[in-house]
């Protein structure tokens, strides 16, 4: 029974000793933070004492900041520039003017519970001159006193000939007219510190005038006032509800009238005040213009306008005047406005009136002749009329466009009649009616078929009298004809040259014309050239080759049966060809094409070594032209001759077909020169070189697509290839 309740009481004992042990380990903080106050810039710091049971858990340090008194708390971390020891028993500050009066406090934790401190505030105090209060401005000779709510500090006064301070009482006294600075230096725990301000030194105002335009416009644009009167303070004022003067004296206009505008001026001396009155006008109002509103040229009407003060203004001086009084004098036939000015600083107001000026019939505008069948356009600058012939027989005319023709030789009398409010009037001109005239051609001593040389003339002529001929060409750039009918040829057309019709032809003109009208013959003028030939062929050659020379004339013409000129068709206008070695060749044949050039082709065999000129010859009226080309034959192939490779592979060409680059490869038993052409199917030469022996060579032909032909000519003979290009 007794070691029952033995037992029973040791683990009541047990269970409270443990729970007093559990108890005594969360901490308890047992000294708080104070408060702390320091200058700025210096560090201070905050820190706690806390209790617990040894041998617990490390205990946490939290440290938290309150800029609000305590309202609200925000936990710190460790900042360099600010913050040290965020997480221990002691928090460090560096401090400026941003933290004054902040509160800290720490939260103490363990595994076991937590306990916050007191907070404690800092100050951080500075060197403070605070602020100098007082007036801005002293009179010259007058004083004011500045104070400063930290008290114990010196006043200073940096430029004493404007003025003066006590260095104890800040009693500023005016020296002279201008600005000086005066300072406020105070020394405390901190240091010292300097505040400062600008003070006025005045002298007695004066009144200055008010400048600046004394009228404005009612709801305008404003106008601007000045005042020279400006180191103080001042007020702008109108007197009454006829303008508003705003703080910058700008005067806008409200309604109708005078306002005195004034400007009040104050500063540390006096106050004075100067005045302006200003005119706010008001747009005028123009009246109605009355009066008639037609008038005859010469005569004149009144207009008058219900509101005075205006001016009289025409439109058109030509028209119609007007002067002072509004009297309109019509000057010819129109319309013209009339206007009726009034203005004032608020713009015009303008008045409109228009008026018609009537004129009698003026005289007709025409020529007086026609020819039959012919027409003939009179005018007259007064409008409103109709038109009359008084003789039908001789000449119609249209009532209204005052268009007339001739019917039959005499004359007829043409009338304008104009009836309007100036009565009615009537214009005549004398029309005469007769036949149009009859050119009887152009001709020369040639006949009517003609043709020049380029620098050649020929003389034209036209019998017709009675009348007035003009001369002209169509085509002066090849041509000229001068007053008299001397035409002058100038050149061939080279632009036109495939044109086989109109190469070389000018139309001339006669244009003759008399009173019944104007006919216009002309003529066709040839004006040629002597021929320009074109030759090609061969260069080089060898012996008992047969070798076409294309020789083309342009500019070989010959009249043909429809009097036009054209390139010629026979032998002898195609050419003659010749050379000057008949020993080295002969031509056995010539081929003529009767294609838009005339192309002529020579045939020529080479007999023997040499040099020689082929030439060909073409003449026409103007001249003969004579083109040669050299040929050459290097070595006379009869002549000894070093061993050669004249198998069928001794010339190599490739790759053919080919799109123009080639590969040419001759071989020999010795390396020697050796020489290439290749010539069209027309034996045009389009490329030549020289080449050596037993070495290739790659060469590029820019031409069409088609078949050509190349000679490789040496000491060892001379070897031929076709070449096909195709692209």
């Amino acid at each position: 029974m007794k070691k029952g309740f033995y037992l029973q009481s040791l683990l009541v004992f047990c269970f409270i000793l443990f729970s007093v042990v559990a108890k005594a380990t969360v901490p308890v903080i047992t000294s708080n933070p104070r408060d702390t106050a320091v200058c700025k810039g210096d560090s201070a710091y905050f820190s706690i004492v806390a209790n617990d049971t040894p041998g617990t858990l490390t205990m946490y340090y939290t440290w938290q900041v309150s800029t609000d008194g305590g309202t609200n708390w925000s936990t710190l971390i460790d900042v360099l520039s600010k913050y040290r020891g965020a997480a221990t028993d002691t928090l460090w500050i560096t401090t400026d003017i941003s933290l004054n009066n902040n509160l800290y406090r720490v939260i103490d934790s363990n595994t076991d519970g937590l306990d916050t401190s007191l907070y404690g505030k800092l100050t951080v105090k500075h060197a403070d001159a605070g602020t100098i209060t007082g007036a801005s401005a002293v009179c010259k000779a007058g004083t004011t006193t500045l104070s400063d709510a930290v008290t114990g500090g010196v006043w200073l006064s940096i430029t004493k000939t404007i003025a003066t301070v006590g260095s104890a009482s800040g009693i500023v006294t005016g020296v002279a007219h201008g600005y000086d600075t005066i300072k406020y230096a105070v020394t405390n725990t901190c240091g010292p510190d300097t505040t400062w301000t600008i003070i006025r030194v005045d002298t007695v105002a004066i009144v200055k005038p008010i400048t600046g335009p004394t009228t404005t416009c009612k709801g305008s644009y404003p106008i601007n006032l000045y005042n020279t009167n400006v180191l103080g303070t001042w007020i702008w004022s109108a007197s009454n509800g006829h303008a508003s003067v705003s703080s910058g004296g700008v005067v806008y206009g409200l309604s109708g009238g005078l306002d005195t505008i004034s400007y009040i001026f104050t500063n540390a001396c006096n106050s004075v005040t100067s005045t302006m009155v200003v005119t706010v006008d008001t747009l005028l109002k123009h009246g109605v213009i009355s009066g008639f509103d037609t008038v005859c040229a010469g005569s004149w009407i009144h207009l008058s306008e219900s509101v005075t003060g205006g001016m009289w203004i025409t439109g058109s001086g030509s028209i119609a005047m007007v002067d002072g009084l509004g009297n309109v004098t019509g000057v010819s036939q129109g319309i013209v406005p009339i206007s009726y000015f009034l203005s004032n600083g608020c713009g015009p107001s303008i008045a409109l009136d228009t008026v018609y000026v009537f004129q009698d019939a003026a005289p007709i505008n025409g020529l007086d002749s026609v020819g039959i069948g012919n027409t003939r356009a009179f005018t007259d600058v007064t409008f409103g009329g109709w038109w009359m012939s008084h003789d039908t027989s001789i000449a119609t005319i249209d009532t209204n466009t005052g268009i007339a023709t001739g019917v039959a030789t005499g004359t007829t009398v043409i009338t304008y009649t104009v009836t309007n409010i100036c009565g009615t009037s009537i214009a005549t001109i004398t029309l005469n009616v007769g036949p149009v005239p009859a050119v009887s051609g152009i001709y020369s001593a040639g006949g009517t078929d003609i043709g020049i040389c380029v620098g050649g003339t020929i003389q034209l002529s036209d019998s017709t009298t009675g009348g007035v001929g003009q001369w002209s060409s169509t085509r002066d750039s090849i041509a000229s004809v001068d007053n008299n009918g001397l035409v002058t040829g100038i050149q061939t057309d080279f632009s036109t040259k495939f044109d086989t019709i109109n190469v070389g032809i000018d139309t001339i003109a006669y244009t003759f014309t008399n009173g019944f009208g104007t006919v216009r013959v002309t003529i066709p003028v040839i004006i040629n050239q002597a021929p320009v030939i074109h030759l090609s062929g061969p260069s080089i050659v060898s012996t008992g080759g047969n070798y076409l020379f294309r020789g083309t004339p342009y500019y070989s013409w010959i009249r043909t049966p429809n009097n036009f000129y054209a390139p010629g068709t026979s032998a002898s206008s195609v050419g003659v060809w010749s050379d000057s070695n008949s020993k080295m060749g002969t031509f056995v044949s010539v081929i003529d094409s009767s294609n838009i050039h005339i192309t002529s082709f020579g045939s020529f065999i080479v007999l023997k070594t040499g040099r020689d000129n082929i030439t060909y010859t073409v003449h026409n009226g103007c001249g003969t032209t004579h083109k040669s080309w050299s040929i050459f034959l290097p070595t006379d192939t009869t002549v000894s001759v070093n061993p050669v490779n004249n198998s069928i592979n001794a010339l190599k060409v490739y790759p053919n077909p080919t799109d123009g680059a080639i590969t040419i490869n001759l071989s020999s038993d010795v390396n020697e020169d050796a020489f290439v052409t290749i010539t069209n199917v027309i034996g045009e030469k389009v490329k030549e070189i020289k080449i050596t022996t037993n070495k290739a060579y790659e060469i590029k032909l820019n031409e069409p697509a088609g078949m050509y032909f190349l000679s490789a000519s040496g000491s060892a003979g001379k070897y031929d290839a076709k070449i096909i290009i195709g692209k």
